[in-house]
């Protein structure tokens, strides 16, 4: 499987960057926009476990449980207030 990423400029589909596919062979996309999150961010990390390849519900579950595992904890008292 070949990760493409391109943009439609009102006519064709662009390459950002080189294609390493043969010439001439005719190959089916399955296209989708792209957000504009920071990469790393949950939001994003979330969105990408529903697009191809699939992920399963056990690894889903195992990066949910990584993610609040990773929030540090709310601090009331500052550093100084003693």
């Amino acid at each position: 499987m070949v990760r493409l990423r391109a943009y439609y400029d009102g006519k064709v589909i662009v390459p950002v960057g080189p294609v390493d596919l043969p010439v001439g062979r005719v190959i089916e996309i399955d296209a989708h926009a792209v957000h504009d999150d920071s990469r790393g961010a949950p939001a994003a990390v979330l969105r990408a476990i529903g697009q191809p390849p699939h992920v399963s519900g056990e690894d889903a579950a195992a990066l949910m449980e990584a993610i609040e595992g990773g929030k540090l904890p709310v601090r009331y008292r500052g550093a100084f207030d003693e």
